[in-house]
């Protein structure tokens, strides 16, 4: 099996791809992070979900940590809320929101 590379373990990928999911990953970002296209990792979400018994993905990455199958990271915070990474550095580092609420 000289320069073939080595195939991933099923379990594994399944780990990677919920934990991608659980943490506010959408299709296109998880098909590039996991090197699929975005059809299969809808199809790998859809088989999933017929498995566990989930009816969406959102559903299904709340059973996986509930079950202990993953634990995401820090999920992301929602759009909006002050100190948010993403959006201060979109804003140069600057938070877009008031510190505390004027009197």
């Amino acid at each position: 099996m000289t320069g073939r590379p080595k195939p991933i373990d099923c379990e594994e990928y399944a780990r990677r791809l919920l934990t991608l999911l659980a943490e506010g990953h959408g299709h296109p970002a998880i098909a590039r992070r996991l090197d699929y296209s975005e059809r299969a990792i809808r199809r790998h979400i859809e088989a999933l979900c017929r498995r566990s018994g989930c009816r969406s993905a959102t559903q299904l990455a709340v059973w996986a940590t509930r079950h202990g199958l993953i634990c995401p990271a820090v999920p992301p915070a929602p759009a909006g809320v002050p100190g948010r990474p993403d959006v201060q550095s979109a804003m140069g580092g600057v938070s877009p929101w008031p510190t505390r609420i004027a009197s």
